[in-house]
């Protein structure tokens, strides 16, 4: 078995790689100038409205899970605001991000720590834009009744891939994700379990009460957030 200090970098690798898919960092123009194959589907005029459950799974070397499993909540509004919620072992006061797109604003609220960041909203291309750069198929086989795209991107220093199966109709939204090294091991794993097409529930989109501090120190947040919660904010 790995020693715990090669298993909390498999970890913090594979965090890494959720935290920029959960942000769709796939920035056309970055890998070169490209086209968007014919066969790959316009996602639809008008953003649509959803709520996504996950289930977020990181393994050791060795196939086993890492740590417990992981629930993330994303939600999305006509107007383009977002929320994401992550939970693990049934905390009762995860950490919420909160993207305001009309105002450009993001909140990363604590609520176990009564605490919160605020700064510029960080930018979402849509994934579809990846597929000018990197290999997608359209697939037969729907995921959850949407049909899907596959996008493989690489992932930074030969370190292996990443498969993504968005659906066009959701705004290519990642229904599955998986993160496997150069050697084919699993490093992690996202599979949405559901979707409810709708506005979401506004208490997603809360912003912190008055009596929340507003932190200026994003190291000590995400420190007092990875001790009150076991992981930082995504």
């Amino acid at each position: 078995m790995y020693r715990r200090s090669v298993q909390t970098a498999v970890i913090l690798a594979a965090f890494a790689i959720s935290t920029a898919v959960t942000y769709l960092i796939l920035y056309p123009g970055v890998l070169g100038a490209g086209q968007i194959p014919a066969s790959i589907p316009p996602g639809p005029e008008k953003a649509v409205a959803f709520t996504a459950v996950q289930e977020l799974r990181y393994f050791r070397r060795d196939g086993s899970q890492e740590g417990p499993l992981s629930i993330r909540v994303q939600a999305f509004r006509g107007n383009g605001d977002y929320a994401l919620t992550v939970s693990r072992n049934g905390d009762p006061n995860p950490t919420r991000t909160v993207v305001l797109a009309e105002s450009k604003v993001e909140y990363v609220i604590d609520p176990a720590a009564r605490a919160f960041l605020r700064g510029a909203a960080r930018t979402k291309p849509n994934l579809r834009e990846g597929c000018a750069h990197n290999p997608c198929q359209r697939l037969d086989t729907p995921v959850l009744g949407y049909e899907v795209v596959r996008i493989v991107t690489p992932l930074p220093g030969g370190m292996g891939q990443t498969e993504i199966l968005a659906a066009p109709a959701l705004n290519y939204f990642p229904l599955r994700t998986i993160s496997k090294t150069a050697q084919g091991e699993i490093m992690s794993s996202e599979e949405t379990i559901s979707v409810q097409v709708g506005e979401p529930n506004p208490a997603l989109f809360a912003l912190p009460p008055q009596d929340f501090v507003e932190s200026k120190d994003r190291k000590k947040f995400v420190e007092d957030a990875a001790r009150l919660h076991g992981f930082g904010p995504m």
